[in-house]
């Protein structure tokens, strides 16, 4: 009857533990989720803007077309060269013009340079202040997105700077967190479960004075 008991009462406590750090790893992972992505879409929004601010502001358009397409180049290629995001420059359109990919840069153009983009996601992203995730119409995979809109002094759109990136990456942090989080958690497992057992040995202990 001692060993029942003792192997119930140890099962019953050892599962409530088990449960309670499942579910606390559960939410420190959904936490650490919602608060990567939205650094990742915070970062990708300045990025944009950055260069949305040089192509209006320091460059002239003339006929829907971004004059000095190279000046742009560079600027899109050290973002992307600091951030590891993919940049496009396209037209009103949203057929791209200029690709922040070294090819680019070498040759003038690049399997992306002519690919048209749905103007429809480009115009919904940036609508959409929320964390944006999307595939442009570009992409095989969903990527975090964010756009702007290239606009004449006359409010006309010219075309739109848009940023992308891979979602994987946040998913290897999750990962990475997750592992670190379970190899942590070994060593106080193995002591809350030495504890259980000791305190669950004692609690039944005095059944198998009164069975002697």
């Amino acid at each position: 009857m001692r060993h029942k008991l003792f192997k119930k009462q140890f099962g019953a406590i050892a599962l409530i533990v088990f449960f309670s750090l499942s579910t606390m790893l559960l939410i420190l992972t959904f936490m650490y989720n919602d608060y990567i992505a939205d650094e990742k879409h915070r970062t990708l929004q300045k990025s944009c803007q950055s260069l949305q601010d040089f192509v209006e502001r320091d460059l002239t358009h003339k006929n829907n077309e971004i004059d000095n397409k190279y000046s742009v180049y560079y600027i899109m290629r050290t973002l992307a060269g600091v951030s590891e995001f993919d940049f496009f420059v396209t037209d009103n359109t949203g057929v791209i013009k200029v690709c922040a990919c070294e090819k680019w840069g070498n040759s003038g153009g690049c399997e992306h340079t002519g690919t048209q983009l749905d103007v429809r996601e480009i115009k919904s992203v940036i609508s959409d202040e929320r964390k944006n995730i999307s595939t442009l119409g570009l992409y095989i995979s969903p990527h975090y997105t964010a756009a702007g809109a290239l606009e004449s002094t006359d409010g006309k759109t010219l075309g739109y700077v848009v940023a992308g990136d891979s979602m994987d990456d946040v998913r290897n942090i999750m990962e990475r967190i997750a592992h670190i989080y379970i190899i942590s958690a070994i060593v106080p497992l193995i002591l809350m479960f030495l504890a259980i057992f000791i305190t669950t040995y004692r609690l039944t202990k005095p059944l198998k004075l009164m069975s002697d």
